[in-house]
């Protein structure tokens, strides 16, 4: 999809996005009835695969903390696939301020995130709420968006550790409160 991440959804062409994939503009439309589902169907795939990648990286790490790490290391870089998926992450998120149905789909695919986060952090008996994951997808985020424009001023591994404190603090606050 590096049409629509080279020349942004409006600006991408059928024909140059057929080109790139080495099919007919007939063919594509053929699986697709539209740009917008050819787009969304290529962001949720591509979702699926990360997630995919996740959840084989949780079943290796054998604490939170040697997951975290290795996140950031397979997640973390800022190559031209990573910066190329980003730009089309942000091209939908546009996308989808403007279109209900885009929204929904890209909502679904944050929910499918954070079950994934909150499967991935929960450790030693200790379950990981939907919020916290979607602070810690948040701050994934950010941490992407702020590395992408300038990976200088935050190193890659700085998502571990400020997601440790987060995670350090919930448990904290988790302890606290009384039983019920």
């Amino acid at each position: 999809m590096r049409v629509f991440a080279r020349d942004g959804y409006a600006g991408a062409s059928v024909d140059a996005i057929a080109g790139q994939a080495g099919f007919t503009v007939g063919a594509l439309y053929s699986n697709f009835a539209t740009k917008q589902e050819l787009f969304l169907a290529a962001f949720e795939r591509h979702c699926a695969d990360e997630l995919a990648a996740l959840h084989a990286l949780t079943e290796a790490a054998a604490s939170r903390e040697e997951l975290l790490l290795a996140v950031t290391r397979r997640f973390g870089e800022v190559d031209e696939e990573h910066r190329e998926w980003w730009q089309l992450w942000a091209e939908l998120w546009l996308y989808a301020q403007r279109h209900p149905q885009a929204a929904r789909r890209l909502a679904g695919v944050q929910a499918e995130t954070r079950a994934m986060i909150a499967q991935a952090l929960s450790r030693d008996g200790e379950r990981l709420g939907g919020e916290m994951a979607a602070v810690i997808h948040a701050l994934w985020t950010g941490f992407m968006l702020y590395r992408l424009i300038n990976p200088e001023a935050v190193s890659a591994d700085a998502f571990g550790r400020a997601a440790g404190w987060l995670l350090d603090g919930h448990q904290i606050h988790q302890r606290k409160e009384p039983q019920r």
